[in-house]
């Protein structure tokens, strides 16, 4: 955690009391709270968060293409994400269940689909007249 508070120009035991969910003298602000985000690659604040507000914090891929073929590369890989996910759910479902590591690489899947429907949403946009 010291290169965490170094990083967030801070120091260790003030970040210590701002991550502590006991104390209640010390709370990140929410520009911390992004950075520590950004910095770790544990985003379970951003989707608490969306899940209070009663919405879904989805990941949209940072590999869209932005040439010529960049819609159509877009449209394709969310049908190829598709097909990823209905053959997991086909495997998943064959006999009847869903154990807890098929639902995680189902959810994994799904929320890829969503992330690339809005990456193909932004190719759609970036062409609109």
């Amino acid at each position: 955690m010291p290169a965490l508070a170094q990083r967030l120009d801070t120091s260790q035991n003030v970040l210590n009391k701002k991550v502590d969910p006991s104390v209640d003298t010390h709370k990140p602000l929410l520009i911390e709270a992004v950075k520590i985000q950004q910095i770790t690659h544990d985003y379970r604040v951003l989707k608490s968060m969306a899940l209070t507000l009663n919405h879904v914090a989805v990941p949209v891929p940072d590999d869209i293409s932005l040439g010529d073929m960049g819609l159509l590369e877009a449209y394709l890989h969310t049908v190829e994400a598709n097909g990823i996910l209905s053959v997991n759910f086909r495997k998943a479902w064959a006999d009847g269940n869903v154990d807890q590591q098929e639902f995680n690489q189902l959810k994994e899947d799904t929320y890829a689909v969503i992330g690339k429907q809005l990456a193909f949403l932004s190719e759609i946009e970036r062409v609109v007249q």
